[in-house]
Order: C-alpha cells, then sequence, then structure tokens
C-alpha cells in the first residue's frame, strides 16, 4: 500500500507540476544553448573575416613581390647576363679529387 500511495503522490506531483517542470527544463536548456550558439556564430563570423582579410593580405604582399622580382629581371636582365658571362670566365677551372 505504501509504495502505492508513493507512486500516486508522483503521478499527482507530475500532474501538478509537470507543465512548470517541462517550462524550468526547457528554458534551463534554452538559456544555456542559446547564447552558447550565438557566441559560436559570433566566433566563427570573426575567424571566417579575419581569414579572408588575412588571406587577402598575404595575396596582395604576395602579388607586389612578385611584381617587384618580375620587374628587377625586366630591367635589370642585361647586366646580370654580362654577370653571368664574366663569371663563367672568371672562375677556376682546376678540380680536387
Amino acid at each position: 500500500m505504501r509504495t502505492f500511495l508513493i507512486a500516486v503522490a508522483i503521478v499527482l506531483g507530475l500532474v501538478w507540476f509537470g507543465p512548470a517542470l517541462i517550462t524550468l527544463l526547457v528554458e534551463g536548456i534554452l538559456l544555456f544553448f542559446v547564447p552558447l550558439l550565438v557566441v559560436a556564430a559570433v566566433a566563427g563570423v570573426g575567424f571566417f573575416i579575419g581569414s579572408v582579410v588575412f588571406g587577402s593580405t598575404v595575396l596582395a604582399f604576395s602579388i607586389a613581390a612578385l611584381v617587384v622580382v618580375v620587374l628587377g629581371f625586366s630591367i635589370f636582365w642585361p647586366v646580370l647576363l654580362l654577370l653571368l658571362i664574366v663569371w663563367l670566365f672568371s672562375r677556376s677551372r682546376t678540380q680536387t679529387l
């Protein structure tokens, strides 16, 4: 009989306080997960923007460096060719075994 009364008390408690308990449970879960999702979304957007800005900056500096190298070769190729010829003819030809 005692077990039956405990079961009836539990059922009545759930019927009486069930909606309030479910509301507290759902609100607790939402209170935890909604800010977590918002922070994760903001962090993801910040990471994306940072990656785009850093990537475009690296790309711009790489293109600028390539332009400087190509410009340097296009301007100084005769001098570089003469220096290569002088180096080829002026190096010593002795071989050590």
